[in-house]
This record gives structure tokens, sequence and C-alpha cells, in this order.
């Protein structure tokens, strides 16, 4: 897909998508990507292998939604998967909204300057694999459980909030993950806080 001004980008399940701007050239340029899913597939594992926003793009807003919820008590919801996201050294904010557990696995790799995530309002559970190295970054994640690897990339630059939990589907409390390897890193502890 080329050409793009204004539309919104829905994508249910693929491999490589490819979504580009008519015109990348301004500095504020955003793409509205909404991940989705037939009615009759969202109890299906369903996965987009690569979404490729091509070169320029400032802002990407990412929507997840249509997948099997999570009923709590009863039965875990069902995620989306995004194996990777291939912007440049543009694009610097990446904006998650919706409700439907998504798991982005790789969106580092390719997007060096991507210092802001922002999850704020996604109520899914959300899980981050990657991270950008050598990069303060900025990620919020919300009211979902949540899991972010830092691995080696986590430093004391970085800020990172959790956001609130919701229960798990078999009724008990909730919780945020972060993964991070903090030896020789310069932090000596990790400061957070919680609220039950």
């Amino acid at each position: 897909m080329s050409n793009i001004t204004d539309q919104v980008v829905e994508v249910y399940t693929a491999g490589l998508v490819t979504a580009t701007l008519a015109d990348s050239t301004g500095t504020d340029d955003s793409l509205t990507v909404a991940l989705g899913s037939a009615k009759a597939d969202t109890a299906a594992a369903q996965t987009v292998t690569d979404l490729n926003v091509g070169v320029g793009l400032e802002t990407l807003n990412l929507s997840s939604n249509g997948m099997k919820a999570t009923v709590v008590g009863v039965s875990a919801g069902v995620a989306k998967t995004l194996g990777a996201i291939s912007g440049d050294t543009a694009l610097t904010t990446l904006n998650i909204t919706g409700s439907s557990d998504l798991v982005i696995s790789d969106h580092g790799t390719d997007n060096t300057k991507l210092a802001t995530i922002d999850a704020s309002a996604f109520t899914g559970n959300l899980t981050l694999s990657d991270t950008v190295a050598s990069l303060a970054q900025t990620i919020t994640t919300g009211a979902g459980n949540d899991s972010i690897t830092m691995g080696a990339n986590l430093t004391s630059a970085d800020v990172i909030d959790m956001g609130a939990n919701t229960v798990t589907a078999l009724g008990t409390m909730g919780k945020d993950t972060i993964t991070a390897d903090v030896a020789n890193r310069g932090i000596a502890a990790i400061d957070y806080k919680y609220s039950i």
C-alpha cells in the first residue's frame, strides 16, 4: 500500500505489509494502522510478520482490536503478534491503543531513534520483546498485564511506567514484568511503585 494520505490501514493477518505515505518529507508525518480480525477468526492466534512503514515517518499510531478477550476466571484472551516494525531513523514515536492483547517481537532493529512508546490508553496485555540500543527511551503501558524485555539496553536514562494492572484470566492479581540485565549498566537499583 502506498500513496496513503489520511486513510487508516487495516490489517488482519499477513506476511510483510508495506504501508507508505504519499508524502513523508515533513517533520511530523504520521500513519495509522489498525490490527484487527475477521469475526470468525477471533479465537485463532494471528500474526503479521513485518510492518514496513517506509522512510521519513515520524509517528506510527497502532491499534489492536477484535481478538478474543480475556474472560476473568474462565479463559485468557488471544493475542495478535506483530513480528517486526520496520521504519528508519525518522520514526521517533509509537502510540498503541485498543483492547486486544498484542505482542511486538522486534521494534528496535530498524528504528534507531524510536524514543517514545506510549501505550497508556491500551487496555490489553502488551508484550514488547526488545528495545532500542543506545537510546534513552520513554515507555508507558496501560491497564493490562504488560511485559517489556530490555536486555542490556536498560540505563538510568530510560523512563518506564508500566501503568495499572487488571486481574488475570484466572482471577488472580495481575502483574507487569520488566526483564533486564543491569550488570555494569550504571544502575544501582530499579525504583518502582505500585498500587493495589
